[in-house]
């Protein structure tokens, strides 16, 4: 998605916003998960409530193609840029299609194993990011409920129209010091350009904010 600019906006907004009501309570549920307790499992491997690394799947397909539980008819749009053309007037092109849409993968508890699987992460750098900055939210191996909420964040952000750099920026709270370089280089160059030079205006403004302050 970030590496063509491309989002799936719905045909129909209230479809759209339904689908999104449903993942949440489907994630609401998975968090409210406990493993079993009827000692089948010894207590020092039980882990906390709440069921992780899961994933979207998106399959799509043209219009009136039969099958799939849970479908939506979007618009299935990219963003091109260009380096003569401000981020404003970036072209948007559009195909209809219909996405075939499922949460998969092999869900697991934040069982102590989990839990040194992410410290032994950390210890060996790879919350490193590809400009030698710590972010901890870019591990894989996280908590339920704030993973549940970058899921969840991040799928409401495919159905929605514009550029993926609009995109990160508010995934990360207006500050563009959280956006990960590694998902700036997934980007299209001139979107990636886009992107750095947002970055680097709003880190001279808050220089120039302290040392405003100081005066």
């Amino acid at each position: 998605l970030l590496r063509l600019d491309r989002k799936l906006l719905p045909d129909e907004p209230e479809e759209g916003t339904a689908l999104l009501e449903q993942l949440s309570r489907d994630l609401g549920f998975l968090l409210k998960q406990r493993m079993p307790a009827d000692g089948s499992v010894p207590e020092a491997l039980r882990g906390r409530p709440g069921l992780m690394d899961y994933s979207l799947l998106i399959g799509l397909v043209p219009r009136d193609t039969p099958g799939g539980l849970c479908r939506l008819d979007v618009n299935d749009s990219r963003t091109y840029s260009s380096p003569i053309i401000p981020a404003e007037s970036w072209r948007i092109e559009a195909e209809p299609k219909t996405a075939l849409i499922g949460v998969i993968d092999v869900l697991q508890f934040w069982t102590p194993a989990k839990c040194i699987a992410r410290t032994l992460k950390r210890a060996a750098g790879m919350e490193l990011d590809e400009d030698w900055e710590y972010h901890g939210e870019m591990l894989d191996t996280l908590q339920p409920a704030p993973y549940k909420q970058r899921f969840h964040r991040f799928v409401q952000e495919v159905f929605v129209q514009g550029s993926w750099v609009d995109s990160l920026f508010r995934l990360n709270d207006g500050d563009w010091s959280k956006v990960l370089e590694k998902h700036i280089s997934q980007l299209p160059f001139e979107q990636g350009k886009e992107a750095e030079r947002r970055r680097q205006y709003q880190s001279c403004g808050r220089r120039l904010g302290r040392q405003h302050k100081t005066i």
